[in-house]
């Protein structure tokens, strides 16, 4: 699942609430014994006023969002909130508490302390005192990914392990609350109330965000997930599901986080290495049956194209995805795009960088950039269907180029070529020599 934007998208939340009306309505139940209450007041939720002055937490004002509402074991709670006093400068800024009621433990946040029950469970330093600024808090308990997490304005301020009690203390599942609550005022009776502009909830599966680092100038490709390159097998502790590994040691193995573990989807090949030793010539084998007349081909038969499938797990970020289309070896350029198979996927080419041509296929990539666009983010594969590099085949003193055979994939078979599989499971053509060009593509040209 994809983290929610801002402002909230009824679409991505199981409720929300604008409070874009004049009564709170039953969806609330209000309690409080400050001798205050809660009303709605020019599209946000007031609680209050209420005096500072008490030990922390005596006096609270709370709203109790209903259980037919929401009530699950999993949970993503945000909150746009600031506070203002009725007059004057108060010293403190008064107490917001989240709040989800279980069975037999609460969890509760109150802006500096994170409790289960009655241990804390982690501590954040920068309560929102701010007269009058606004705040977006989001609360996340996701068991798929076994973390509680909270955020101020987009900025992790806590991330912990889920308690090992918590299917047992929260019960079949737990209800949201609100409070305004009192801080140690001293002599301060100055009456404050805490406005809430918006309130969202939706399950917390999978929803916590436990990606790390930041996307830097070798590259980061988010596609269906985060995409990061570094040497060596993945480890499954990093990332969430959907995040892509790509490992550079020189194997080309991508892999994808699926159910908490990365597994291989596809390989990517680096550059061709040296030549190698021609081997021995082997005996000749039996005069085989005279085979019968095939179909004629093509005009220039193409030697060395390889099928090569883009695939695009979920939607592209804003923009699209751009893929640089330089000179040099491994380079896509030349390569032929055949076609889209899945959800639909929008594929434009510029040569310049400022002009964008949407690509009518099948279409030869040129330099410049691809900008790959997908909207659907149902998490189904789409297929960008290609066709590596093609060189001419032929060459002088050899037997002539080798009879190629497609199928309707794009995948090429070599329908003379002799093969020998060594076991690694690389593969030698031994009828053959390879001839590798500036580019370090290869041509390979029958012997026999």
């Amino acid at each position: 699942m994809t983290q929610p934007g801002s402002p909230p998208d009824p679409a991505q939340w199981t409720w929300v609430d604008l409070f874009d009306r004049t009564f709170l309505g039953p969806d609330y139940a209000v309690t409080s014994n400050a001798g205050a209450g809660a009303a709605i007041t020019a599209g946000e939720l007031v609680l209050g006023p209420m005096p500072l002055q008490s030990n922390p937490g005596t006096l609270r004002t709370t709203v109790t969002l209903s259980a037919g509402r929401w009530q699950a074991p999993d949970l993503q709670l945000q909150l746009d909130h600031r506070w203002a006093p009725t007059a004057g400068t108060p010293a403190q800024a008064p107490i917001l508490e989240l709040t989800v009621v279980g069975e037999t433990k609460n969890l509760r946040w109150d802006g500096e302390h994170l409790s289960w029950g009655n241990v804390i469970l982690g501590t954040a330093s920068g309560v929102p005192t701010a007269n009058g600024t606004p705040y977006r808090t989001r609360l996340t308990a996701d068991r798929t990914q076994g973390r509680l997490q909270v955020e101020r304005n987009g900025d992790g301020l806590l991330d912990v392990p889920l308690p090992a009690d918590w299917d047992a203390g929260i019960g079949a599942g737990g209800t949201v609350q609100v409070s305004q609550a009192s801080r140690n005022g001293s002599g301060d009776f100055t009456q404050v109330r805490t406005f809430i502009g918006s309130l969202a909830v939706r399950r917390g599966d999978g929803t916590a965000d436990l990606s790390s680092g930041t996307l830097n100038a070798s590259g980061g490709l988010r596609l269906g997930g985060e995409w990061r390159f570094a040497s060596g097998p993945p480890d499954d502790g990093v990332g969430s599901d959907g995040d892509v590994w790509a490992d550079t040691d020189g194997s080309g193995l991508i892999y994808q986080r699926q159910a908490g573990t990365y597994q291989p989807v596809t390989q990517l090949l680096g550059a061709p290495g040296p030549q190698g030793e021609q081997g021995p010539q082997g005996p000749a084998g039996p005069q085989g049956p005279a085979g019968r007349d095939g179909v004629d081909g093509q005009p220039g038969e193409l030697v060395g194209a390889v099928a090569v499938p883009l695939l695009l797990g979920d939607a592209t970020p804003d923009g699209g995805l751009l893929i640089p289309l330089n000179p040099g070896a491994g380079s896509l350029i030349g390569s032929e795009l055949l076609g889209v198979d899945g959800p639909a996927v929008t594929v434009e080419h510029t040569g310049d960088g400022n002009t964008w041509t949407s690509v009518t296929f099948p279409f030869t990539l040129t330099a410049g950039a691809l900008r790959l666009t997908r909207t659907d983010d149902s998490g189904v594969v789409a297929v960008l269907r290609a066709r590596s590099r093609p060189v001419q085949g032929g060459g002088g003193g050899s037997a002539g180029p080798f009879t190629e055979q497609f199928d309707a994939q794009g995948f090429v078979t070599l329908v003379e070529a002799q093969t020998t599989t060594d076991g690694d499971g690389f593969v030698t053509v031994t009828n053959a020599t390879a001839t590798a060009d500036s580019e370090g593509f290869i041509t390979l040209e029958r012997t026999t």
